[in-house]
């Protein structure tokens, strides 16, 4: 009996070879990045496509976003949809990374190893021995930041060579000229006086657009149990906030959060103060934060309902 298993599986292993040798192309892999150059903190989309010929499929563990050898990157989210079409197993994925990484070295999404079998009835995926690989290539993204490489000790920004000095005998032209340029000017300025001041007091009685109310009904619509669309909608409530505020006369778009309230004590709201604090940090730690700090749902709803009594819609 165990001689006969033996030879069964001989059978399946030189069956397999000569299947993955008479076929060598039997999965093609497209692959493509977002954008080729991240600043710190930003999200980029990882996208790729698998095709499998008739007959064949590949072992979906494979895909798993553990299986990436990342470097300097890391994982927010991943997504995979597996199609079966008449052409064969199309597979679609999309990782969303990100790097907090501070230094110049380039980022890499590293070789990655697909292996695929011949599928036959009745033999399920668990059971299905790997007849041949496919190699994703490895991508580079550059890392982008504000700061020099290095520290700059000399640069000739300037000329430091002095005004070449005028004849005593007509040194006087420059300031002459001078006076003749603003006499010119005098009429223009006496005209437009009046009128840039009526301008500039237009603009301060003028009071700032406040946010669109119904912007609430779509962050009510937000299914805040899925952690992609909640970290999403984070962005539209943090900008619903600092649109009621800089309404009321904060710059809200210019502060970070500990800077905003700082600065609620000239106007009044009808929300307490920390607990708006509280939503704005949250804000930020949504849309900075890594994945496992993410704010819960809870708590997204908390916001979303600070915001409708901010904006006094019932």
């Amino acid at each position: 009996m165990m001689r006969r298993l033996l030879i069964i599986v001989a059978l399946a292993v030189l069956a397999n070879t000569a299947w993955a040798q008479d076929n060598p192309a039997r999965v093609t892999v497209q692959q493509r990045l977002e954008k080729t150059a991240v600043f710190p903190g930003d999200r980029v989309d990882y996208r790729g496509e698998i095709r499998c010929a008739p007959g064949t499929d590949i072992l979906a563990g494979d895909m798993d976003a553990d299986e990436l050898t990342l470097n300097g990157l890391e994982v927010v989210s991943s997504r995979r949809e597996r199609r079966a079409t008449t052409a064969g197993i199309i597979y679609e994925f999309n990782y969303r990374l990100t790097s907090y990484e501070t230094g110049a070295a380039p980022l890499q999404i590293g070789e990655q190893v697909l292996r695929y079998y011949a599928r036959r009835p009745g033999l399920s995926p668990d059971d299905a021995v790997a007849s041949g690989e496919v190699v994703i290539p490895a991508v580079r993204l550059a890392l982008r930041s504000t700061l020099p490489d290095a520290e700059v000790t000399s640069l000739a920004l300037r000329d430091g060579r002095a005004a070449t000095l005028l004849a005593g005998g007509i040194a006087w032209l420059r300031p002459a000229g001078l006076v003749l340029i603003l006499i010119a000017a005098l009429p223009l300025l006496l005209w437009a006086g009046p009128y840039l001041r009526r301008r500039v007091v237009a603009s301060r009685q003028r009071p700032a657009a406040g946010p669109d109310p119904r912007l609430l009904e779509s962050l009510d619509a937000v299914d805040a149990a899925d952690a992609a669309a909640r970290r999403g909608a984070y962005d539209q409530l943090e900008a619903l906030l600092r649109q009621r505020l800089a309404a009321a006369g904060i710059p809200a778009f210019s502060l970070t959060a500990a800077e905003t309230v700082d600065g609620l004590g000239i106007v009044a709201l009808p929300v307490a103060t920390q607990e708006l604090a509280a939503v704005l940090a949250e804000c930020e730690q949504a849309r900075y934060g890594r994945d496992q700090h993410l704010p819960p749902a809870e708590r997204f709803r908390a916001g979303v309902a600070l915001a409708r009594r901010l904006l006094d819609v019932r």
